[in-house]
């Protein structure tokens, strides 16, 4: 296994599968190196919101991404864009960005939601 610091290998990529649930669309989050810190992002996904932001996006710096204004620009630009404030697309390329800049290891993150059937409405 790979140490954090060391970042992923040149010509790499990171892949981030991401199950959205309720809405069904999941969605395959590539990032690759684009060379000078940049990254290519791309997804495929069946969600018409998702492709278009993601198309719309531009080049993307990983210095200035991993960082909280740059992250928060981003997300920013999401919420604008997606029509689900909880769609969990943008943290999957945030999280693959980070594992391909070597800011963290991969694992596997989830957030799992249910209903309380013991409450009644």
């Amino acid at each position: 296994m790979k140490a954090a610091s060391a970042g992923v290998e040149a010509g790499e990529r990171v892949l981030a599968q991401v199950d959205p649930g309720a809405c069904g669309f999941e969605a395959l989050v590539t990032v690759r190196p684009a060379g000078e810190g940049r990254l290519r992002v791309t997804v495929e996904s069946g969600c018409e919101s998702v492709t278009l932001w993601i198309d719309g996006l531009g080049p993307l710096h990983a210095h200035t991404l991993l960082r909280p204004e740059g992250a928060a620009r981003f997300l920013a630009g999401a919420l604008k864009a997606l029509p689900h404030a909880t769609c969990p697309v943008p943290l999957g390329v945030l999280r693959a960005a980070e594992i391909l800049a070597g800011a963290a290891l991969p694992s596997v993150a989830v957030i799992r939601t249910e209903s309380d059937p013991s409450k009644t409405t």
